[in-house]
């Protein structure tokens, strides 16, 4: 996985390559080198940010040992938290965490029997010692085990569910509750790919249902009035790599069929994408801390020969890479969540 920081100033790309997790940053005076933060570990690693805006990446060396990696003013510190004494093989392990100084809240999954099988835990690391909770087992489609946005103080994390039929779900967690299971899409028919995006109005699903025959892009949303309909949204041969996000109000879904590129705005048929798109997309989880930006999301889509190498976004918003200073939106217009719905019933299937 890639991630990816945008401030006001600057583009902070963090990813892994042979061993290493690297990283490189692009601003108005252009792209820096490649830095090295650690080496001699495995890929599964995630990234968060502090209530500090700190850098916390966790990851694992080649023996499988938790390490956690914090940015400071002299560089990286490394500590290791937890000391692999068992077998864990090549199942991938991944932490979404949220970071104050009172606590540090952690989301991560356990694999289990059966390839693309896990278990998805909560726990809370503070003065106070909690047990981890487990919310739900999860069916994991090419090694993506769950992901998370995260809209002010809520963190949404959604995950495919297999129990007799393969349904995409998600829970809403604040602090150390966690909301009950939300339904978005369920069939007995094969899910290949998602996306998700959330803001302050509520939370944005796309899947990827695939047959013998074709594939189907599914959309949904879930707002202050409950689940809309679903939707689809495409209908074509080979839908890969769904991204879903707002530039202005609107709704946006980018996806290929086959190697040719799309967009669709919500209720709208598919266009023709007339950007330049590299031939390997890879997914990547972006946060965006600036009051410049007039795309929004929650993931984009990076090069995956060159993971600093961002598509879609240049292409459809000219002043993304703009670094000029201009009149800038006051924060309290992003900082809320108007979408008020958390932890109750209403539109939960």
């Amino acid at each position: 996985m890639t991630y990816i920081i945008k401030t006001d100033n600057n583009i902070s790309f963090y990813y892994y390559r042979a061993g290493k997790i690297l990283t490189r940053k692009r601003s108005a005076e252009g792209l820096s080198d490649e830095n090295t933060i650690i080496e001699n570990v495995r890929s599964d690693f995630t990234l968060s940010l502090s209530d500090r805006e700190e850098v916390y990446i966790f990851c694992r060396d080649n023996v499988g040992n938790v390490i956690m990696v914090k940015s400071g003013s002299e560089g990286y510190i490394k500590r290791t938290i937890l000391e692999n004494k068992a077998n864990s093989g090549g199942s991938a392990i991944y932490f979404d965490a949220k970071i104050s100084e009172a606590s540090i809240d952690l989301i991560y999954n356990v694999p289990k029997g059966g390839k693309g099988n896990n278990d998805i835990y909560f726990q809370s690391l503070g003065k106070q010692k909690n047990a981890p909770l487990k919310m739900d087992s999860v069916f994991a489609i090419r090694n993506d085990v769950y992901r998370v946005c995260t809209i002010g103080d809520i963190r949404v994390a959604a995950y495919f569910q297999n129990d007799r039929r393969l349904s995409l779900c998600y829970r809403e967690i604040m602090g150390q509750s966690v909301g009950p299971l939300n339904t978005v899409f369920s069939s007995g028919g094969a899910f290949t790919d998602y996306a998700i995006m959330g803001n302050r109005e509520g939370i944005y699903f796309a899947a990827v249902q695939t047959n013998v025959f074709s594939s189907r892009l599914l959309f949904r949303k879930r707002t202050s009035s409950g689940f809309s309909e679903v939707s689809s949204a495409a209908d074509m041969n080979m839908i890969n790599s769904p991204l879903i996000f707002l530039a202005g109000d609107k709704v946006n879904i980018f996806f290929r069929s086959g190697s040719r590129s799309y967009i669709t705005a919500e209720g709208e048929r598919p266009k023709p994408f007339i950007g330049k798109i590299c031939e390997r997309l890879t997914r990547a989880v972006y946060i965006d801390l600036s009051s410049l930006s007039h795309i929004k999301a929650s993931e984009a889509l990076v090069n995956a020969e060159r993971p600093w190498d961002l598509q879609v976004f240049p292409e459809i918003d000219e002043g993304f890479f703009s670094f000029a200073s201009h009149k800038k939106p006051q924060r309290s217009e992003y900082a809320d969540y108007n979408f008020m719905d958390f932890f109750t019933k209403r539109g939960s299937e």
